[in-house]
């Protein structure tokens, strides 16, 4: 009997004791040195935060990074996770415990207004992620038109007035209004020095309906702005929505004729197997790449303005796949040389 007690105990402490099973999943301890985490390295600033940017401009800015560590790091590699961004090379700088090493980021800007941003990741040997940093921005022009469209019958006046304004309250010229000399409100350019706001009437009665614009494009003598476009709110322009893009109209600027320009069309989602583009009124476009985003693509495009001068209003067929986008494109075609005029008409 007592073998039997002595027995059922010895059973009861085996169960006791905790059994860990051995899977092909568990954990392996990390390589000796290896640390899973990102490396010890203070950026100064811990952002770069470009603020306004005007269309096309590329801004740079530096970054110091410091080591906060009692061992020295090896810097691997600094990757931009977009194409609108590049850097200089910091790959095999060794920095010293409590030391620091600097590099240059620069952010390109898009003809298109809106936010750019790009994330910069830091690779140092020995550890298992990278350290990440913001570099961002936004395209805005340096003009505004009050109101920023236009509503023809029969939801608003075939005419009208607007005014258009700068920012940064400098003084500049109107040379164009919808493809004719600027109708002012209060103010004769031939005795009058330049101003930062204007007052300018637009009249849609004055031309057949068919021949209304998808876009009232006024053309200026600001470089950081030389095309305004207010759009026409008439449904005859609405197309419907395919590829999801920051933007359904692109503000191409003035170019001159004859040369070739390049533009960056950003989308909302990416751009498997072939891309093509297409435009009406004399407007040539082609694609010169994609390239990927962390949030979408990026649209290389080689633009060539129509071969007569003036404003003009082109839609755009955006083919990927099967799919087909239709947008609007706008901007002023110049003669090769000086500044152009106001012209008559």
């Amino acid at each position: 009997m007592k073998r039997l007690v002595f027995g059922f105990i010895a059973l009861l402490g085996t169960l006791a004791t905790p059994v860990v099973a051995q899977t092909p999943d568990a954990q392996q301890p990390s390589p000796a040195g290896f640390v899973p985490g990102p490396p010890p390295l203070r950026p100064e600033p811990v952002a770069l935060d470009f603020g306004f940017m005007s269309p096309g401009e590329d801004r740079t800015g530096q970054i110091t990074l410091t080591n906060t560590s009692d061992r020295p790091l090896t810097i691997l590699a600094i990757q931009p996770t977009c194409t609108c961004t590049t850097t200089s090379s910091l790959a095999g700088t060794r920095i010293e415990p409590g030391a620091s090493a600097r590099f240059e980021a620069k952010l390109g800007a898009s003809v298109v207004p809106g936010p750019r941003k790009a994330t910069v990741k830091i690779l140092a040997e020995g550890f298992g992620q990278a350290l990440e940093l913001d570099v961002r921005g936004e395209v805005a022009l340096p003009l505004r038109a009050v109101p920023s469209a236009l509503q023809p019958p029969p939801g608003g006046p075939g005419k009208g007035r607007f005014v258009i304004e700068s920012i940064d309250r400098k003084p500049f010229r109107v040379l164009s209004a919808g493809g004719m000399t600027p109708a002012y409100l209060g103010f004769d350019p031939s005795s009058e020095a330049p101003k930062a706001t204007y007052v300018l009437r637009y009249d849609l009665e004055s031309l057949p309906r068919e021949r209304w614009p998808a876009f009232w494009v006024v053309q200026t003598d600001r470089a950081d702005c030389p095309v305004l476009g207010l759009k026409v709110r008439d449904a005859s322009f609405n197309r419907p929505t395919v590829l999801k893009m920051r933007e359904y109209a692109i503000n191409l600027g003035a170019l001159p004729m004859g040369a070739d320009r390049e533009i960056a069309v950003d989308l909302l989602e990416p751009l498997p197997g072939e891309t093509a583009v297409e435009a009406s009124e004399g407007l040539a476009m082609r694609v010169m790449r994609v390239d990927p985003l962390s949030d979408g693509a990026r649209l290389i495009l080689q633009v060539r303005p129509p071969a007569r001068a003036g404003a003009f209003v082109a839609e755009v067929r955006l083919r990927n796949g099967d799919r087909e986008q239709v947008l609007w494109a706008y901007g002023v075609a110049t003669e090769p040389g000086p500044a152009p005029t106001a012209p008559r008409g």
